[in-house]
């Protein structure tokens, strides 16, 4: 459930700065959140400290993998842009529009 998010990590498709917005995106997520593998997570981990050069606590890397399954599995309502792509391009983020269910 988490390996594609895992081998984006692995590739280096995120940066520091993206990576913390969308952790900040984290506590906005509400319903129920699938916790991923102690596997993933561990490799997330040992990425991200790489990443932020420093050590990082489980539990957030355990939250970064959650917050990057929930934006990249969120459209915009409007433009239909994922939550991603809108954070990776630098755009103002409300997150009620990625919200909200259309037809």
């Amino acid at each position: 459930m988490y390996k594609k998010e895992v081998d984006d990590l692995l590739a280096g498709k995120y940066s520091k700065q993206t990576l913390k917005k969308v952790h900040a995106q984290w506590k906005k997520i509400h319903g129920t959140v699938t916790i991923p593998h102690h596997n993933f997570v561990s490799t997330a981990k040992r990425v991200l400290e790489e990443i932020f050069h420093g050590t990082l606590h489980f539990k957030y890397a355990s939250e970064i993998l959650c917050a990057l399954q929930y934006c990249s599995n969120h459209h915009h309502y409007l433009t239909d842009d994922l939550l991603l792509d809108d954070i990776d391009n630098h755009k103002r983020i409300v997150f009620n529009n990625y919200l909200i269910k259309y037809q």
